[in-house]
């Protein structure tokens, strides 16, 4: 770690103990060890809540008691009187200069963030439904940045201190990290630096939002109790907003390393199989000098090279499809929810006015971190489903060689391979249980989409 690095760290703790984050340089080694160690909560229901650390779970319990304090507010189930909004720290009257349809929109989409913000976070924890994906969090935490373990220790600690985990992701891994040692390096060090950096923008559109609000705060007739206390509650405003994004990077950086970690495998293990494949009709053509007796030597030693490259990708295609049992129900949850809140923004803008430069950074910041969200997201997955269903093009042209050269053993062992590879339904991580996330589907959902957006805005415009 360097001295930039080190200050960065320091910054970060003592915005953690602003924002009630139970982060310490005690018990974590770093920001990634700290996010990641949720995602491997063994708990599940209740338990997995209790087992949160003790400010964790008054963050949560903050976000949902402001969100269903908003929801209730804006459609008018309860009646809240001026100074107990006051007193609530609730800032939607000043926000909307005391508009009653601005401030119950404003609430509304508070309350919107909140609740499904919450909801989408606690089920990001709830990965026992994908050994494959915990195994990989595993080898990400136990991968030392300084140290540089071997492959069998990494192994060995998992073991030991995890326990459960997923020995056929686990062969995978070693191959990936064999030819891409320094991803993962990468991965550690570019995720405490982007935690660093989020938390000090975050912090500083939390500064400039209080010099805003101070300025008319102290215009208001109240008692000086009266103030600090709206003051102070208001924080907690800040603190959920804060706790709702860094928990929602997390996954998403995680997800996406695994993506392009799949990608560069797959790309790695077809030109092994071409470079292989590319071998084996220089020995079987006839221009071969090679004796009958070294030629069976050479096509022997290249079927063991295919079958375990074969093999491999086998492994590839099934961590695939045990990682989509966690990631796509989350991904369905998080175009639904984005609809809707695309909509909420869109009004939301409506209502402010052009003064209120802070809050106008602050929307557009949290649309703009949700459409690159959705939009990287669909699209990596839509190109790594079409990278895994590509094998079927070096299986084809395995089989064309090997035709008139191979044993009937290594004949048998190919047509399973194809017959488990190749199939009419391509393989790869779906939206919920509609369909696989193919490139046309990703095409299809942006121009649905756009289409709703421009439709909703014709409609309330």
């Amino acid at each position: 770690m360097n001295q930039l690095d080190h200050y960065l760290q320091i910054i970060y703790r003592i915005l953690s103990i602003i924002y009630l984050n139970s982060y310490s340089l005690q018990s974590n080694r770093t920001i990634f060890d700290f996010y990641t160690c949720f995602l491997l909560i063994k708990e599940i229901g209740w338990k997995r809540f209790k087992s949160l650390p003790i400010l964790e779970r008054l963050q949560f319990l903050n976000a949902t008691i402001l969100g269903i304090y908003h929801l209730t507010k804006s459609f008018g189930w309860i009646e809240y009187s001026k100074t107990i909004k006051f007193l609530i720290g609730d800032m939607t009257p000043i926000m909307s200069n005391d508009v009653k349809s601005a401030e119950n929109l404003f609430s509304f989409f508070l309350s919107f963030c909140f609740l499904f913000s919450v909801l989408i976070i606690y089920n990001t924890f709830c990965t026992e439904n994908s050994l494959s994906f915990r195994t990989l969090i595993m080898y990400l935490r136990e991968y030392d940045n300084n140290n540089n373990y071997n492959l069998s220790k990494i192994h060995q600690i998992i073991q030991i201190k995890y326990g459960n985990y997923s020995r056929t992701s686990s062969l995978l891994f070693n191959y990936s990290i064999k030819k891409f040692p320094t991803n993962i390096k990468k991965l550690r060090l570019y995720v405490n630096r982007f935690y660093y950096f989020i938390q000090i923008f975050i912090a500083s559109i939390n500064l400039g939002f209080y010099i805003f609000i101070f300025k008319k705060v102290i215009t208001i007739n109240r008692p000086i109790w009266q103030l600090i206390i709206h003051l102070l509650n208001g924080q907690l405003v800040a603190i959920s907003l804060n706790f709702t994004v860094l928990f929602s990077y997390c996954p998403f950086i995680i997800g996406s390393f695994t993506l392009l970690l799949g990608m560069k495998t797959i790309r790695k293990v077809r030109i092994d199989i071409q470079r292989i494949l590319r071998i084996y009709s220089i020995i079987i053509s006839e221009k071969s000098e090679l004796t009958l007796m070294e030629r069976k030597i050479f096509i022997r030693l290249i079927e063991t090279k295919l079958n375990r490259s074969f093999r491999l990708y086998t492994r590839l295609i099934i961590f695939s499809e045990d990682i989509q049992r966690y990631v796509s129900r989350l991904i369905l949850c998080i175009i639904i929810v984005g609809i809707i809140g695309t909509q909420i923004f869109m009004n939301a803008l409506k209502e402010i006015e052009n003064f209120q430069f802070v809050l106008l950074i602050v929307l557009y910041y949290a649309f703009v971190c949700y459409i690159c969200f959705v939009v990287l997201l669909s699209y990596y997955i839509s190109l790594f489903n079409s990278h895994l269903n590509s094998i079927r093009y070096e299986l084809q042209h395995t089989i064309v060689l090997i035709n008139n050269t191979s044993c009937l053993r290594f004949k048998l062992q190919i047509m399973n391979y194809y017959q488990r590879m190749v199939n009419l339904k391509p393989w790869g991580i779906k939206i919920g249980t509609i369909a696989v996330l193919t490139r046309g589907i990703f095409c299809k959902l942006m121009i649905i989409y756009a289409r709703f957006t421009m439709l909703s805005m014709k409609l309330s415009g």
